[in-house]
């Protein structure tokens, strides 16, 4: 393993860029080319654990919660189109930073994860069980900013 001496803020960007190189590595599970600007991991808020067991009830399914890896963007650009959340099999979801406390938008990503992307985005699950709007777009990720955070 190549260690490097850096000072924190070095540091800092190193784990950055490692991190944008792991979600860049995992690009192909999504056939979408997306870009997560400022990537950084991050816990789940307490809220969220809670959401997942109403989106088990809703859905009907059941999956390990903490096989999630969660992680904060301040941008997600998905084929040139923003984007608030986004799903990367088997078990890592990306929120922009600004919808970590959407229950809309996290649900959905939690969504895709919960059903192993089997479920397009028209499935009436989505507005069911999510509280959302069903975007546009039937592909493997997400992108309907306007929402706003709830």
């Amino acid at each position: 393993m190549l260690m490097l001496q850096t000072g924190s803020g070095g540091l800092r960007a190193l784990r950055i860029a490692g991190a944008g190189l792991l979600l860049a590595a995992l690009l192909g599970a999504c056939e979408a080319p997306f870009d997560v600007e400022a990537a950084e991991r991050f816990d789940p808020l307490p809220s969220y654990s809670q959401w997942w067991v109403e989106l088990e009830e809703c859905v009907g399914l059941e999956r390990d919660f903490d096989r999630i890896r969660w992680y904060v963007g301040e941008s997600i650009v998905v084929e040139d189109q923003p984007a608030y959340g986004l799903w990367v099999a088997p078990d890592m979801i990306i929120m922009k930073r600004f919808y970590i406390t959407s229950e809309t938008a996290v649900k959905h990503e939690m969504l895709h994860h919960l059903s192993h992307g089997s479920l397009p985005h028209d499935h009436p699950t989505f507005a069911r069980c999510t509280v959302a709007q069903v975007p546009d777009s039937a592909a493997c990720w997400t992108v309907d900013p306007a929402i706003g955070a709830r």
